[in-house]
């Protein structure tokens, strides 16, 4: 033997940062699909639910809420 460090030793560090770099890949791709930011477009409707839930607690009387209703149908 030779002893010299040449092409095997080269490739055994390419595989390490190889495993290394598919490893954090991974796992903060994973860490995103689990608790990640909601979707920036809400879903259709969600302004109605929530309107609708202010009549129902009484933060907006029926008047408020019908020009708050008036509006949404007026943005679409």
């Amino acid at each position: 033997m030779t002893g010299g460090t040449g092409v095997p030793t080269l490739l055994l560090a390419l595989l390490v940062v190889l495993v290394v770099t598919t490893i954090v890949v991974v796992g903060v791709r994973s860490g995103r699909a689990a608790g990640g930011p909601p979707p920036t477009t809400p879903r259709r409707g969600a302004a109605r639910e929530l309107l609708d839930g202010q009549l129902a607690r009484g933060v907006v009387d029926e008047d408020e809420y019908q020009r708050r209703l008036d509006a949404l149908a007026d943005s679409r």
